[in-house]
């Protein structure tokens, strides 16, 4: 709780670049409630978002504040201040796992992911037709979601992510899928996060 008090005024101007992303975080840890999150998710201006938000973590306690931090070390790819930070309190790399941490995809699903990509020309096709074989198969929804952050408006991530099984996540995320842009970024997020079974439809 002391290191994040101490270093708030930091974070504030570190993380304002971006705070929809680390809030997505954020509730999907379950540190805030979800009428916290809407009211964070209400408040337009970034930096005063971002400080209101350390004020509520900063309130409920060390471990709510330590549970951030630990968040925190899984971005520092996306917020790069945040290397130096954590270098300076003597502690390196991502933590072992963390939920909705970003994950990217080793060198071999790389390969894999760009065949895929270029066998499936109409993405949003693929989508429709694999529709069912999606919302069944896909669990990791909130790394999807954050890897579609800027391409999808963050009232529809939210209304995504407030559905409460992965099922219905994936359901709601697919409604929203209605461009050939946001079906081609689905698909691209859809083999990084869930490499084994776009392999298992394509045959890959």
């Amino acid at each position: 709780m002391q290191t994040l008090r101490k270093h708030k005024v930091d974070l504030i101007e570190w993380l304002s670049g971006d705070p929809q992303l680390v809030l997505q975080h954020v509730q999907c840890q379950a540190l805030v409630t979800d009428r916290e999150y809407r009211r964070l998710r209400s408040i337009q201006d970034p930096e005063r978002r971002v400080i209101d938000l350390l004020d509520t973590l900063l309130s409920k306690g060390d471990a709510h504040c330590q549970q951030f931090i630990a968040l925190l070390r899984g971005l520092q790819d996306t917020y790069p201040q945040l290397q130096a930070w954590f270098g300076q309190l003597g502690i390196t790399g991502a933590p072992a796992a963390l939920g909705c941490s970003p994950w990217a995809a080793p060198p071999d699903h790389e390969a894999k992911a760009r065949q895929a990509d270029a066998m499936v020309s109409d993405k949003k096709h693929f989508l429709r037709t694999q529709r069912e074989v999606l919302i069944q198969g896909v669990k990791q929804v909130a790394q999807l979601a954050d890897r579609l952050h800027v391409t999808l408006h963050p009232e529809a991530l939210e209304e995504v992510l407030c559905e409460k099984t992965p099922q219905s996540q994936m359901r709601r995320l697919l409604d929203f899928v209605t461009s050939d842009l946001l079906a081609t970024e689905v698909f691209r997020a859809l083999c990084v996060v869930e490499a084994n079974l776009m392999w298992e439809i394509l045959q890959l």
